[in-house]
């Protein structure tokens, strides 16, 4: 590419017109993340070269803003979604404990249905409906809608009550905030192509006013424009769009203009594809931070690089950061919740001790207790199963260690001095040992709060003593170990104002508590200089690099299941409003962004996907996207998928081919057998 304008994407080049046209005009752009922000302003410096007065902000910023300045802010306090879940919970069980659930009552209250329920709130709240929209006549069955339009009542008094408020409230006011003010003096841009829900749309219109300007992304043809989206800007003829617009009609596509090409591996599981990505790197001498590697959403792709990452070296950025569940505060959190659900299994224990997870003290001056010494000894005090075993076991151990010193004081005279010595230093220094870890064991366990009548805990209690364990012995050294004990602390606090439950079983204390940290993810980053980044489909193909890899291109991971909600069906959504996403809705969005994203790539594009699931032992297919690539790279609309299937090479394995291609110790063995 010669010219710097043909490697800049419609969306970039609108940008930099505007920006030139407006410079001293204050400009807002809304973005779906800050991190996304960021890339487009750096791609916005590449192509312009400076730019001024252009502020990015997410929509609950704007909401945020547009409070502040209206004056009706308030003191509520924000929520998070597993604090939303929380309060969820809480109201499905007092409902049931007062006998109205009749038709969500069969089931009791298993996690599993709280969170659809959840799910179910949360998606008519963004619609910006109430408890006061919902016709139970319109539900197919009148009880499940009567029942539902309670439970969200009960959740929007909550929210008043105690002086709360959701994401979708903050939309909420901040949109009558805003249509009670004059729109904004300065420009209020939107990305066309980025779906926003009902509340968040009406937000950036009632601030926009007549100053809104939706910023076109390039052309995608041949596939129809989903509803909820943004409407549809001037037909363009496609003479400057990327070659990947045509990939839904690939036979209108124009002859290749040599932006880099389209092609297509597959690999035998999502391992070997990350690792195939990686030998393509290393053989090309392809300099990492001209990479970006799109993924699906909660695939195991962005995990296998992490563990690459971690084992290699492999210099990696994350867009959406990594479970909290990788870091080892993240696993001393979600271990200790499996030790309690174990009954306190010792081999549990020590799986957390010998990764150095959790750290016991010996409560002096002197240093922690050696990892592999508290193993060993809580190993040979078979204490199995049990809070209580673990002092009687211990002190059996240290009874012990004690007979055989005075069996060795008796037999001074059998064996040389020294040796007699020797066992006998050995016998003291472990009775030591033993000690210090039962003092250590029972520091933790007092802790850990007992169980009360009917073997019921205490929610706040048990949340706080996961926030005293993870304090006080927890390890975190590393700078993602610290974001991520940070967060699960923040985290917890969240969870336990919201913890005003009854006492309940232990599995669904520790189904809540494992909620507050499953969805916490970490680490965060922009695309960074020598690295290669990583992000998902939907928040991926901002950052202008010249060199893109779509990885996990199955048909089970894109563009998804298709499955109906199972508290909300369809038919429903579509009776209660016609701004209730379908399951068809959610797969033509995903289709639709992902096709969105692939037509603003320049440059090189790489499609793959995991020909074989080595865990099931069974075949997988290539999702549609592949096919269509297929076909507009031998520019026949007409191909199928057999020709897809003989037309690619075999798929790559565990073996690199050629030792330039081994990405590390491994592969450069297992290819000279």
């Amino acid at each position: 590419m010669t010219a710097a304008g043909r490697a800049a994407s419609a969306r970039i080049h609108f940008l930099a017109d505007f920006c030139r046209e407006h410079p001293l005009d204050e400009k807002t752009l809304v973005v779906p993340a800050f991190i996304v922000g960021r890339q487009i302003g750096e791609s916005l410096a590449r192509q312009a070269g400076s730019w001024i007065n252009l502020r990015l902000v997410t929509p609950s910023t704007l909401a945020a803003e547009v409070l502040e300045r209206s004056g009706g802010a308030g003191s509520a306090r924000p929520m998070s979604s597993p604090s939303e879940l929380a309060l969820t919970d809480r109201l499905f069980r007092t409902l049931l404990a007062e006998g109205k659930l009749e038709y969500f009552g069969r089931a009791g209250a298993s996690p599993g249905l709280v969170h659809a329920l959840h799910r179910a709130v949360r998606d008519l709240r963004l619609a910006g409906l109430t408890s006061a929209d919902i016709r139970p006549e319109r539900f197919l069955v009148e009880s499940k809608g009567r029942e539902l339009a309670l439970l969200l009542e009960r959740f929007e008094r909550a929210l008043a009550a105690d002086g709360l408020y959701d994401r979708p409230a903050l939309l909420g006011r901040a949109v009558k905030a805003a249509a009670g003010t004059a729109p904004s003096s300065g420009w209020i841009l939107g990305l066309r192509d980025v779906r926003l829900s009902r509340l968040e749309a009406e937000l950036v219109r009632a601030v926009g006013g007549d100053r809104l300007v939706l910023v076109p992304g390039d052309p995608v043809f041949g596939l129809q424009r989903p509803r909820h989206f943004w409407p549809a800007g001037p037909v363009e003829d496609g003479r400057e769009a990327g070659p990947l617009s045509w990939l839904f009609a690939p036979g209108q596509a124009p002859s290749p203009r040599g932006d880099g090409g389209v092609d297509i591996f597959r690999a035998l599981g999502p391992a070997n594809e990350c690792r195939e990505i990686l030998r393509r790197l290393y053989a090309e001498a392809t300099p990492f931070d001209h990479v970006e590697i799109l993924t699906p959403p909660g695939s195991a792709h962005a995990t296998v690089f992490h563990l690459l990452s971690t084992r290699t070296g492999l210099p990696v950025t994350f867009g959406d950061g990594i479970p909290v569940s990788f870091s080892s505060p993240g696993r001393l959190f979600f271990g200790l919740a499996d030790w309690l659900a174990s009954d306190f299994s010792s081999d549990v224990l020590s799986r957390l001790i010998e990764r150095g997870d959790l750290v016991l003290p010996t409560g002096g001056t002197g240093p922690p207790l050696a990892a592999r010494t508290a193993c060993r000894h809580l190993r040979a005090a078979m204490i199995g199963w049990g809070r209580d075993r673990y002092a009687s076991r211990l002190r059996a151990l240290r009874e012990s260690k004690e007979a055989d010193l005075r069996s060795l004081a008796a037999d001074e005279g059998g064996d040389a001095l020294d040796a007699v010595e020797a066992r006998r230093a050995g016998r003291i220094a472990a009775i030591a040992e033993i000690d210090g870890l039962a003092a250590a064991v029972g520091r933790l366990l007092s802790v850990i709060p007992e169980a009360g009548a009917g073997g019921a805990y205490d929610f706040q209690a048990l949340c706080d003593a996961f926030s005293r364990v993870l304090r006080d012995h927890g390890r975190a050294e590393t700078d993602l170990d610290r974001r991520a004990l940070e967060a699960l602390l923040v985290r917890l606090a969240e969870v336990l104002s919201e913890g005003r439950f009854p006492p309940l079983a232990l599995n669904e204390v520790l189904g809540l508590i494992r909620a507050a940290g499953t969805s916490l993810r970490v680490g965060a980053s922009p695309p960074l200089p020598g690295r290669l980044h990583i992000a998902a489909y939907s928040s991926g193909g901002y950052s202008g690099r010249p060199v893109t890899f779509v990885a996990g291109l199955d048909e089970a991971a894109f563009p998804g299941r298709g499955l109906q909600d199972p508290v909300l069906l369809d038919e429903e959504r579509n009776a209660i409003s016609d701004f209730l996403p379908t399951a068809a809705d959610v797969l033509r969005v995903n289709l639709f962004g992902l096709a969105a994203t692939l037509a603003s790539l320049r440059g090189r594009v790489l499609f793959s996907y995991s020909s074989y699931d080595i865990i099931e032992g069974r075949e997988s297919f290539p999702s549609s996207v592949v096919l269509q690539a297929f076909r507009l790279c031998r520019r026949d609309p007409g191909l199928d998928y057999a020709a897809l299937e003989s037309g690619l090479p075999e798929a790559s394995g565990f073996l690199p081919g050629r030792p330039d291609r081994a990405i590390d110790d491994l592969e450069w063995w297992l290819d000279r057998l």
